[in-house]
């Protein structure tokens, strides 16, 4: 099967210099945001500092998609984290924010978004469909794949003092690569007491059961309420009981 996205890069603040033959960081560097006020490598990580890196990754985003001539884009595997209105980093608009599982994203918006996942408020996959996707890591990782070269946005990663390798996203999955369970747990609870894997079911199946877009590639977990029982009994063994149990679906490798 063709690779949908033939370009992919890792494109972060590290320097692949200062890795080992194994691939391993040697340099004690700052990881995320709650890392302002440490000191690693003999410097302190000031707000100012970490604000000029985030922008840097901000403005490469945006290189990345004006490249790509994106016009709007669709947001996945959505989280929502805790957010601390006194922290330094916390922005009014982040509450305005919705943050919502296939939502279309216009391209005013990324800025934000891709602020709210860097500073740990939220997550999430930016995806446009046959032109670029921007996947989030940790310890301050991004991948970015094209469906074709960028030189200019690579160009301008370099000038804003990022590094673009060439490095396929571990977050990138192939359809014939996801594996999806069914999950359940008791009411109330959040503890999973059993799952069972399904076969057999189309995404676009999957697509339509969880009212979903034609372009949402069905991974990240779904709750599936008792309307969508008969749809997905079909495919269990397990007897599904809603008064007894909440249910998710999960899909991933």
């Amino acid at each position: 099967m063709p690779n949908q996205w033939p370009y992919q890069l890792r494109v972060t603040k590290y320097n692949p210099a200062n890795r080992d033959a194994n691939g391993y960081y040697a340099v004690d560097e700052w990881i995320s945001p709650s890392d302002i006020g440490g000191t690693f490598n003999g410097e302190l990580l000031t707000l100012e500092h970490y604000l000029n890196v985030e922008q840097a990754y901000i403005d490469t985003i945006m290189s990345f998609l004006e490249e790509c001539q994106v016009e709007t884009m669709r947001m996945f595997m959505v989280e929502h984290r805790e957010m601390d209105s006194a922290s330094s980093l916390y922005e009014q608009k982040f509450n305005e924010m919705a943050m919502q599982e296939d939502k279309v994203v216009q391209l005013d918006d990324v800025p934000t978004i891709g602020r709210m996942v860097l500073r740990d408020f939220a997550y999430c996959q930016l995806v446009a469909t046959n032109r670029t996707f921007i996947h989030f890591g940790w310890d301050y990782y991004m991948y970015i794949g094209t469906v074709k070269e960028t030189p200019y946005a690579i160009a301008s990663a370099k000038e804003n003092g990022l590094f673009a390798e060439c490095y396929p996203s571990p977050y990138q999955i192939g359809e014939e690569d996801i594996i999806r369970t069914v999950e359940w747990g008791l009411k109330e609870e959040e503890t999973i007491v059993g799952d069972e894997e399904v076969k057999g079911i189309l995404r676009e199946e999957l697509q339509r059961a969880l009212k979903l877009s034609n372009e949402h590639p069905v991974t990240g977990s779904f709750s599936i309420n008792a309307s969508q029982k008969e749809f997905f009994q079909r495919y269990l063994k397990h007897e599904m009981d809603f008064e007894k149990y909440d249910y998710y679906l999960w899909g991933g490798n």
